[in-house]
C-alpha cells in the first residue's frame, strides 16, 4: 500500500459520489454550495416582502437568530462534515500506515477490501432517506401549524411557501447528518478491526506525542468542532422557543436536545476507543515481556548465591536497567490524546449546550412555581 487511493472508500449514497465525482466539489465547496442556497433563499424572500428588519408582525431575518445560525452556520457546517466523514475514512487509515506504528502490517490490505464491501451497505441510504423525510415533515410542520400548540414565531411566517421552499435545505441537512453518523460508524469499526487484528509499537517518545496515533486525536477533535456547532444552533433554538413559549410542545427540539447529549460523547469518544485498547494491549505485551526478563534474571541471581557464582553483578544490573525501563513502560500514556485536547473537546461540545440546557432549568421551575 503505497498511495492513499488503496485506502480510498465508496458508500452506496449517490448524493454524495454525484457530488464528489461528478461536481469535483470538496467538503468545504459543498459547504458553500449550501450557504449561498440559503442566502439565496432567505434574501429573495426578505426582499420581497421587505422582511430583513421588521417593527410589527413575524420578525424579520435579521431579527430571527435561528433562521440566520441555522441557515449560514450551522448546515453549511453539516454539509461539509458529510462529504469530509466519507474521505476521512481513507486519509485516517493512510496516515496510520504512514505511522509505522504497526508490527506487522501484513493483511490490511484484505481488511480494507472488506470493509470496502461492507461500507456499501443500502441499508444506511434507506435509513437516512427515511429519518431525513420524516424530521423533514415535522420540521414543515412546526412552521406551518399542522399540529397542536402555540405558533410559532418566525421569520419563516412571512410567507406560506418559505417553509416549503427550504424543505429540501431541511431535509439535505438531516440526511447529511443522518449519513455522517453511518461514515463514523464505519470508521470505528473499521479501527475496531485494525487493531484488533494487528498490533502496535509502543513509542512513548513519539514525535506526535500521542504514540503515533495524533491522526485519530485530530479526527476526534474535528468531530468535536462539528458538534459544537450543533450545541449552539440546539442553544438557540431552544432560547427562542422558550421566548416564545412553545417549548413546551416542541417535541422535535427535546428530541434533538436528547439525540445531542447521547450521541455527541458516543461520536468524540469511540474513535479514541479504538487506540485506547489497542495501546493498552501494546503496553501490557511490552510489560509482560519487561516482567519475563525479570524474573529470568532474578532466577539467575538466586541460584548464583547457593552455588556461590562470583557473575551476579551482571543479572544485578540488568535487574536495574529492566526496572527502569519497566517504569517508563508503566508511566506511558495510553490514550491517544492529550490533556489539553480533553479540555478543549469539553468546552466546546459543552460549554454551547449550557445556555439552552439553563433555559431549560428556569423555565421547568417557573412552571413548577406557577403550577
Amino acid at each position: 500500500m503505497d498511495t492513499s487511493e488503496e485506502f480510498s472508500f465508496e458508500n452506496a449514497d449517490p448524493l454524495a459520489r454525484f457530488i464528489k465525482h461528478r461536481l469535483n466539489w470538496s467538503p468545504i465547496t459543498y459547504g458553500l454550495a449550501i450557504l449561498i442556497a440559503n442566502i439565496i433563499v432567505n434574501g429573495s424572500f426578505a426582499l420581497r416582502f421587505r422582511a430583513f428588519i421588521t417593527q410589527t408582525g413575524p420578525p424579520g431575518l435579521f431579527q430571527d437568530p435561528t433562521i440566520l445560525f441555522e441557515s449560514y452556520v450551522m448546515m453549511p457546517v453539516v454539509g461539509g462534515f458529510y462529504i469530509w466523514s466519507i474521505l476521512r475514512i481513507g486519509a485516517l487509515l493512510h496516515q496510520l500506515h504512514n505511522s509505522n506504528i504497526f508490527v506487522e502490517e501484513t493483511g490490511i490490505e484484505k481488511l480494507t477490501l472488506e470493509v470496502k464491501q461492507n461500507i456499501r451497505s443500502r441499508a444506511a441510504l434507506i435509513f437516512s432517506f427515511i429519518v431525513a423525510s420524516v424530521v423533514t415533515f415535522l420540521t414543515l410542520g412546526k412552521y406551518l401549524g399542522w399540529f397542536r400548540g402555540p405558533e410559532v414565531v418566525s421569520f419563516l411566517n412571512h410567507s406560506y411557501l418559505l417553509p416549503w421552499v427550504r424543505s429540501p435545505l431541511w431535509f439535505l441537512s438531516m440526511y447529511a447528518i443522518c449519513f455522517g453518523l453511518f461514515n463514523i460508524g464505519v470508521t470505528v469499526i473499521t479501527l475496531r478491526r485494525v487493531f484488533r487484528d494487528h498490533a502496535i509499537r509502543i513509542s512513548p517518545w513519539h514525535p506526535d506525542r500521542c504514540g503515533g496515533l495524533r491522526s485519530i486525536s485530530q479526527y476526534s477533535m474535528t468531530l468535536g468542532y462539528a458538534i459544537a456547532v450543533l450545541g449552539i444552533f440546539l442553544s438557540i433554538q431552544t432560547i427562542q422557543e422558550i421566548q416564545i413559549g412553545i417549548f413546551e410542545t416542541s417535541y422535535l427540539t427535546w428530541l434533538e436536545l436528547a439525540g445531542y447529549i447521547i450521541l455527541a460523547p458516543l461520536v468524540f469518544f469511540l474513535p479514541l476507543g479504538t487506540a485506547h485498547t489497542a495501546m493498552r494491549n501494546a503496553k501490557t505485551t511490552h510489560l509482560l515481556a519487561l516482567s519475563h526478563q525479570f524474573d529470568a534474571h532474578y532466577t539467575l541471581i538466586v541460584d548464583s548465591l547457593q552455588s556461590d557464582d562470583r557473575e551476579i553483578g551482571s543479572s544485578a544490573e540488568r535487574i536495574e536497567q529492566l526496572q527502569t525501563l519497566y517504569q517508563i513502560t508503566e508511566d506511558f500514556i495510553i490514550w491517544p490524546f492529550d490533556v489539553v485536547n480533553l479540555r478543549r473537546f469539553l468546552t466546546i461540545t459543552l460549554a454551547p449546550l449550557l445556555p439552552g440546557v439553563a433555559s431549560v432549568l428556569f423555565e421547568l421551575i417557573r412552571i413548577f412555581l406557577v403550577d
